[in-house]
This record gives C-alpha cells, structure tokens and sequence, in this order.
C-alpha cells in the first residue's frame, strides 16, 4: 500500500509539474486539483504546494493570483484537514511521530539514493549528466529545478526511511529523467558542430552507459525484497502460526513488526514501535529504538511478548 501510496502521489504531482511546465500560468485550476489530491495523498504534499506557490509569487509578483491559488487549495483541503483534527487529534499522522529523524538522517538518505541508485558510477557520469541538464536554459528549467528542490527539501526534512527502494524520492524520478535527457541532449549540442561523427557516438554511449548504471541498482533492490520476503514466510508467518495456535480469544501481544503477525494470529496487538500507538509513537528517539515507558506496555497485560535480538 505505501508503495502504491507513492506512485499515485508521484502521478499528481507530475500533473502539477506538467501544468507549469507545458500548460503555463493559464492551468492553475489543474494545477491546484491535481496538488491538492497530492496533499491528500501524502501529507509532504503540503509543504510542496507551499514552496512551490511561493517561489511562484517571488518570480511573478502577482499577489492577487497568489491568493486566488491559496483559497482555492484551501477551499480543497480544509474540510479533510479539520475532519482529520477532530477525530485524530493531529494534522499529521501517528507514523510521523513513531519515524522521527534527523535532517542529517535525510541528507544521508538522498546521498545513499544517489550513490546506491547508480548516479555515480563511472566516474559520477549520471550525476554529471543530471547537473548539467539542470543547469540548462530551456523554458521549463524554473520549474523542473523548484520541484526536484523542494522535492529534496521534503525528504531532508522528513528524516529519511529505513525501507527498501527510497521510496520517499520517488516522486522525483520523472523530473530526474528529464534533466538526465537534457543533459545528454547539452553534451550532443556541444560535440556536434566540432566533432559530428563523434557527436553520435558519444550520445549512443552516455544512454547504454546510463541504462547499465541505473538500471543494474534495481536487481540488488529486487534480491533484498526477496531476502525481506523469505524473512517474513520463515520467520514472521511461523511466530504468527505459532501465537494463533497458543492463544485464546482476548490475549494480546506485544512487538515491533504488527503487519502478518497482527493479521494471522488474530491476537490484539500492542505495537511497541509506536506506529499504530500514540503514546509510544511520540516517545522521544527513532523507529525501534523508542524510549518509552515500559509501564505502559506491562500495565496492557500482553499475554505474549516478541523479542528480536540483532
């Protein structure tokens, strides 16, 4: 779900993205519909639609179409906003809290996408192909380089993930893809009136190059997905066996990863990793490494306790 979560996020925003870029100042009704399913979607999609109104308003200084964008957003996204305060208590979700971080924790993560992505292999050619495409001037170079910097911005300031694939930077991607191309499309505008064969040539090589350096990274994600899942057939599916075959009707337990131990052994849990538990989730310190009140799990009355030794 959270990986499916992502690529209709990603969607809306490419929407957005596409308004700007293709469509100009006359789609601002596309524009705000699509960023407003997108904050819908994933709370980060407030922060995005701010930063990106702003920087709109600095570049144009049209302070009666600002306003307008920002009451029709609101007009969008305050109803779901004051539903969600009233039965919730909170305007973001109980995972943020659980998943708290650090901004040199989310600078990691954007540097360990670009590293364990393939950007720098071969001598960084990717990374160099992606700066110089953002440092082209073409029309769309505004908004291309104001969405893949408060894109960034959002994942620093969010603390990064611990899961597989960097989810969170998903939504960059089809920005990513279009700079990586005009990169490529730079280098071919400069080789070719000095050196025409070689210009062919040398385009053919930065795209196999590319292909090979960032499409290799998705085998090494594919076997740690598969390692997770053999992890979870032989490990949490058993212990999830074993608690539905000793437990009665009422007993709970108490662990970290709820999701098929929660499911199969049909027990009520207490999720000692604070993402489905308020009071544990806002316990200071990062996902699994929680400080919190032990009191509060033992005055529960788990019947079962799991614990993971590492």
């Amino acid at each position: 779900m959270k990986r499916f979560l992502s690529v209709i996020f990603t969607l809306l925003l490419t929407v957005a993205l596409y308004s700007r870029v293709v469509r100009g100042r006359g789609q601002d009704r596309l524009f705000v519909g699509s960023m407003a399913l997108a904050a819908l979607t994933r709370p980060e999609g407030f922060f995005l639609f701010v930063v990106l109104t702003l920087v709109e308003l600095v570049r144009t200084r049209d302070m009666r179409r600002f306003l307008a964008i920002g009451a029709a957003f609101t007009s969008l996204t305050a109803p779901y906003l004051a539903w969600k305060l009233l039965y919730y208590g909170s305007l973001l979700p109980n995972t943020y809290y659980a998943k708290e971080g650090s901004l040199l924790g989310g600078a990691l993560y954007v540097w360990s996408f670009l590293s364990g992505a393939g950007f720098t292999r071969y001598l960084g050619l990717p990374l160099v192909l992606l700066v110089i495409g953002l440092a082209r001037r073409h029309p769309g170079r505004f908004w291309l380089s104001s969405f893949l910097a408060a894109e960034v911005a959002a994942v620093v300031l969010s603390g990064g993930d611990w899961m597989v694939g960097w989810r969170f930077l998903v939504p960059a991607l089809p920005v990513v893809c279009i700079l990586l191309a005009n990169g490529v499309a730079v280098a071919h505008g400069f080789l070719e009136p000095r050196w025409p064969r070689a210009a062919g040539v040398a385009v053919l090589v930065a795209s196999l190059s590319l292909f090979h350096a960032l499409g290799r990274p998705s085998l090494a994600i594919a076997a740690a997905c598969h390692e997770r899942g053999e992890g979870q057939t032989t490990g949490h599916l058993e212990v999830a066996r074993w608690l539905g075959r000793h437990g009665g009707a009422g007993d709970s337990v108490a662990l970290t990863d709820i999701g098929m131990v929660g499911y199969f052994s049909r027990l009520r849990v207490i999720d000692i990793s604070g993402l489905t538990d308020v009071f544990i989730g806002r316990s200071p310190g990062p996902i699994l490494r929680k400080v919190y009140d032990t009191d509060y799990v033992l005055e529960q009355d788990p019947e079962f306790v799991v614990m993971v030794c590492s």
